[in-house]
């Protein structure tokens, strides 16, 4: 019963370990799509801005 409870343990931390791997690398991603999105020559408008910018209500 004991191996059975260490394999679980180790099976548990592999799972584990593999999730935060995942994790750090989304994070990596979403900081580098931050990172791009920022430094666009462009803004999206949004319809209000959109309207100002064309004079129209």
């Amino acid at each position: 019963m004991a191996k059975r409870e260490t394999g679980k343990r180790e099976e548990t931390a592999d799972v584990t370990a593999q999730v935060l791997e995942e994790l750090s690398e989304l994070r990596q991603e979403v900081r580098l799509a931050i990172e791009a999105a920022s430094n666009a020559a462009y803004r999206l408008m949004d319809a209000d801005g959109l309207c100002q910018a064309m004079r129209i209500s």
